[in-house]
């Protein structure tokens, strides 16, 4: 009895590794729209009117990121758009991982009692040691994102530094969508003088 029980115990263990793990086959899905990843949230029942929610977004830019003069492109107040751009770092996944800085293009409209928030244009640029690379880098240094996703989403095989990598990314950019819509809404609700 003695033996078939340490019997048992040696070759438990052995059967618990025999048993293969289930591989994570789902891929990390970023919304497409017209073959280029964009994220889009519409933001409504606000109960204000275009221009205030045009000035509280103008505000959030200039709060959100360091230099509102570089972030803000164009500024159109009678149709309530504003596009820019902005970019944080993160780094790499993995042992080895290097720090990159994700460059992406913002567009806002605001409508009366709604606004709608777009990222888009993800390009990714690398940063030397060092870490010295200004956000304003030449075209020549940034990379397009779209271009990695679409190898990663073709590939047969599911390696999972790639999908931790665009984990990461899509965690990051909805969580820069989330700020702006409790941001805005905090704006709003804070403009009362």
């Amino acid at each position: 009895m003695k033996k078939s029980i340490l019997t048992l115990l040696v070759l438990l263990p052995l059967f618990t590794l025999a048993q293969k793990k289930q591989k994570d086959t789902s891929k990390v899905k970023m919304p497409i729209i017209n073959g280029v990843i964009t994220y889009e949230k519409i933001t409504d029942s606000l109960n204000r009117q275009k221009d205030e929610l045009y000035e509280a977004s103008i505000k959030w830019l200039a709060n959100a990121f360091e230099d509102s003069k570089d972030v803000i492109r164009i500024k159109n107040k009678e149709t309530g758009e504003i596009v820019g751009s902005g970019n944080f770092i993160y780094t790499e996944p993995g042992l080895l991982g290097s720090a990159q800085r994700m460059s992406f293009m913002i567009e806002i409209k605001a409508k009366d009692n709604k606004v709608r928030f777009r990222i888009y244009q993800l390009r990714y640029s690398i940063l030397g040691s060092s870490g010295y690379k200004t956000a304003s880098s030449p075209d020549s240094d940034y990379f397009p994102f779209d271009k990695e996703y679409i190898k990663y989403i073709n590939e047969k095989e599911y390696p999972t530094f790639n999908k931790k990598l665009f984990v990461l990314i899509d965690q990051k950019i909805k969580a820069i969508m989330d700020n702006y819509s409790s941001g805005l809404k905090l704006l709003i609700k804070n403009d009362d003088f």
